[in-house]
């Protein structure tokens, strides 16, 4: 999919997940809330897509709680890095937990397609 494209998935009972390709190698994962018909990232993790085929997040934001930190130019090592990817790996976890990772099998088809196509666009 070309750079810009998102894919919106939905689960039961939990904000949606909307997943944007932002540049070649860099997605973000955001769950959108709402406040004073103001969208609100809650949270947004912008993700870079290495080449050997890991992740490593690069930034965070949460705007009901008004922070969001970058580590794109510190270490993988640094605080700031580690905390992020921290959170990163539960948040991945909770997604499957809350059934973002367990559709049925048509949707399981449909999703593993789209995303497929979505990564390995170089637009």
């Amino acid at each position: 999919m070309p750079v810009g494209f998102s894919l919106h998935f939905k689960a039961n009972n939990v904000m949606d997940l909307v997943v944007e390709k932002l540049q070649v190698d860099r997605v973000s994962l955001t769950h959108y809330g709402e406040l004073n018909g103001d969208l609100m990232k809650d949270p947004d993790v912008e993700v870079l897509l290495l080449p050997d085929g890991t992740i490593r997040g690069v930034s965070f934001q949460n705007d009901y709680v008004g922070v969001y930190h970058t580590c794109e130019d510190e270490p993988p090592t640094s605080y700031l890095s580690r905390s992020i990817n921290d959170f990163l790996g539960s948040w991945l976890k909770e997604l499957h937990a809350q059934g973002f990772a367990t559709p049925t099998p048509a949707e399981a088809q449909r999703r593993t397609d789209a995303l497929a196509a979505f990564l390995r666009d170089d637009q």
